[in-house]
């Protein structure tokens, strides 16, 4: 996949009710409106809908793009995040769209304007607001570069063969034992324990939605969720997670939007749960490590190589 940036950034005018509200598009780094991709790949598109938290709460519709050409959107999520800045802090809400290009090389894709409804929760008047869309440039397949000479392609080959077969001994003890060093999960539990002292401190907006973060992030990582709320089995096969883990997933993460738009107030119950879910499934997912002695003859062998 090629993933990209291009940031838009789009402020309400400063007249009307909703004018704290602010929208940014993004594919992922530059700053223009047209970008190049290679035909039949896919670009990572986001919308973001943030204002500062002190003020009302917005409910913000998944952007529509009537005018969608040559492309067209693979996979939707969409979640809510807080960002803390020097100044000050924004509630975000985040569409996410992953879009795959349709048209041939030479031609050209385009999203089209981006129409973003959206209103103040304790209102049921929409507000519209359309962004400026993104224009891709279908470019050829990428072609593997031609080695200087026959010779020197088999040269470069046998290089390789060498290195795979030292390294093969140690690869079949590492797919016995496990992978030596820190594993995502562990950078998992770190934010955790972080999160855990805004419960006990009483920030419960703040912490849940961190640990709704946290949870969608891990999902993604592990097993390439982008949206569990409608995720199907048949996605990732055997190596995703099980009904039961799925059914408690989104019932947690119900009750984390519950908490930060609907004003509910969690008991000690419900915020113990919460954290000792995602407590679980990051530790029942740790790989397995290698025994002291096994990373000792690990380490003495890295060293002859």
């Amino acid at each position: 996949m090629m993933k990209m940036l291009v940031i838009v950034s789009v402020l309400a005018a400063p007249m009307t009710a909703l004018s704290e509200v602010h929208f940014v598009v993004t594919v992922s780094g530059r700053n223009t409106h047209a970008t190049d991709v290679r035909v039949n790949k896919s670009i990572d598109m986001t919308v973001v809908a943030e204002w500062p938290q002190e003020t009302h709460t917005y409910v913000i519709y998944a952007p529509s793009m009537p005018e969608l050409r040559g492309m067209q959107i693979a996979n939707h999520y969409t979640f809510g995040e807080t960002l803390s800045t020097a100044s000050q802090t924004l509630q975000r809400i985040v569409h996410h769209f992953l879009m795959a290009i349709t048209n041939p090389a030479g031609g050209k894709a385009e999203t089209g304007p981006i129409r973003i409804d959206y209103r103040r929760d304790d209102q049921q008047d929409k507000t519209s607001h359309e962004l400026a869309g993104i224009t891709v440039n279908v470019l050829p397949a990428a072609r593997w570069p031609l080695a200087g000479t026959i010779a020197g392609a088999c040269t470069m080959l046998s290089l390789a063969a060498g290195a795979v077969m030292l390294k093969l001994r140690r690869c079949r003890l590492l797919a016995t034992v496990g992978p030596i060093g820190p594993s995502a999960e562990d950078g998992y539990l770190a934010k955790l324990d972080s999160l855990r002292q805004l419960r006990l401190a009483g920030e419960l907006d703040t912490f849940f939605s961190g640990m709704e973060a946290l949870l969608r992030d891990y999902l993604k990582e592990k097993y390439v969720i982008g949206n569990i709320e409608t995720w199907c089995a048949n996605e990732t096969g055997p190596a995703g997670p099980d009904e039961v883990t799925v059914a408690v997933a989104r019932e947690l993460l119900g009750l984390a939007h519950q908490v930060r738009y609907g004003n509910y107030k969690p008991g000690p119950h419900e915020q113990q749960r919460m954290f000792d879910f995602v407590k679980s499934l990051l530790t029942k997912n740790q790989p397995r490590r290698p025994a002291p002695e096994v990373e000792h003859y690990l380490s003495k062998e890295s060293r002859h190589d």
